[in-house]
């Protein structure tokens, strides 16, 4: 059942012809081109016969190890200009990449300090050592920038460069910065002289901060990274819900993210998972995930994934299984510190690839909440250890023993 499940991984044919350009004349069968024979010489190329095996290989698929044998024929044949093998073939047609970047050597002389091209003497003649190099000299490779990047790009997967609006060296200046007391009264004095602005031109303004914070006044506290990151909130009822709403909210049902259409497939699915005994709360049907708690989210997140990349399309199924992987580590009793690393480049993965894949308009607050995560980890240990789960049944209580209409803060 489950070896069909295509997000697993991705086949690819890593074909080296797949880029080669063919000549139109050559994309038809050779007889409905009778010119041909007219205007091939009896005795071709070799790189013509290269071309007729590249055209037979991949019209054939044939493999790498059926073209040598065939190389092998034509020699035992005694055709002319035959290629040895596959890989005189493709030192023929494909461009020769350079084995190693080419460098530029500069030693420098250990007395006078002066540079020279040679290895064995000083180019300047009043120098002590202009005969030859007592000692070894000190060396710089200078490597030209442009030759390093076209081979980085040739070997790198495709990159997905952010939009700037404005390409502007000052941007570098002006990058987000982590929150701070000091960033913290910064905005704050802004706030104060600027509180009766337009709500929205305000709220740019102050850069995420909404309105004073009681605790700033506390010796020890610090605006950025007293905070910790709470699990239910920003990962369960935050991040996990949204990707529900965008996935089976039929709003969304023409995006080429929307699985609404599998609902009751998914549903099912998840009916048959066996939950590990600590489970709190059985995920209900999935047809009420709006009223779900946030104990059947985290159930869903981390033990009925399987039924949701299941049906989601191959790069959204392996975008969502960075956030579940990365909450399973988060998530652990015991955490290696290597570990940490792993969950920093797994979240920042999946904010990067997140407007890019659902659009900016659903990156909220509540995804961006995912980058400080690994902070959080890295001082205080498991999410587990810190989670308002274990506090939302004291909110239950305490509800409970109000029975007034008016004034419950002075009931309770």
């Amino acid at each position: 059942m489950y070896e069909d499940q295509m997000w697993l991984e991705e086949c690819m044919d890593n074909d080296p012809w797949e880029n080669v350009e063919i000549e139109p004349m050559f994309q038809y069968p050779v007889m409905e081109n009778d010119f041909l024979s007219n205007e091939i010489s009896q005795t071709p190329p070799e790189k013509d016969i290269a071309a007729a095996l590249v055209l037979l290989k991949v019209r054939h698929r044939i493999s790498t190890k059926g073209i040598n044998d065939l190389c092998k024929l034509l020699k035992l044949l005694k055709m002319p200009n035959a290629p040895r093998s596959f890989y005189r073939i493709k030192r023929l047609l494909l461009p020769n990449p350079s084995a190693s970047t080419s460098a530029f050597v500069t030693y420098i002389c250990p007395v006078c300090c002066e540079a020279t091209t040679s290895l064995h003497h000083c180019s300047n003649k009043h120098c002590t050592e202009h005969k030859r190099f007592h000692a070894p000299p000190l060396y710089y490779l200078r490597m030209p920038i442009l030759q390093q990047l076209r081979e980085i790009l040739d070997h790198a997967p495709p990159l997905n460069f952010e939009q700037q609006q404005e390409k502007l060296t000052s941007d570098i200046d002006e990058q987000p910065r982590l929150r701070t007391n000091e960033t913290y009264d910064t905005f704050m004095k802004v706030y104060a002289q600027e509180r009766l602005l337009n709500h929205v031109e305000l709220r740019d303004r102050l850069r995420g901060h909404i309105s004073p914070c009681v605790l700033r006044e506390l010796t020890y506290f610090d605006v950025g990274t007293s905070f910790l990151s709470d699990s239910l909130h920003n990962v369960y009822h935050g991040v996990m819900k949204r990707l529900l709403r965008l996935w089976f909210n039929k709003k969304y049902r023409k995006q080429p993210w929307s699985i609404c259409s599998k609902l009751n497939v998914v549903d099912r699915y998840l009916s048959s998972i066996n939950y590990p005994s600590t489970t709190v709360r059985i995920p209900r049907s999935l047809s009420k995930y709006e009223q779900y708690k946030a104990n059947e989210l985290r159930s869903i997140l981390l033990f009925g994934f399987p039924a949701l990349c299941f049906v989601l399309p191959l790069r959204y199924a392996r975008h969502f299984l960075l956030l579940v992987v990365g909450m399973h580590i988060a998530e652990s009793r015991c955490i290696h510190r290597t570990q940490l690393e792993d969950i920093r480049v797994l979240f920042h993965r999946f904010l990067k690839l997140f407007p890019i894949l659902y659009t900016p308009r659903f990156n909220s607050q509540s995804v961006h909440s995912l980058h400080h995560i690994a902070a959080s980890v890295t001082e205080y240990s498991s999410l587990s250890n810190y989670s308002t789960f274990n506090f939302e049944s004291v909110l239950g209580l305490i509800t409970s023993t109000v029975h007034s209409t008016r004034r419950p803060a002075c009931e309770i």
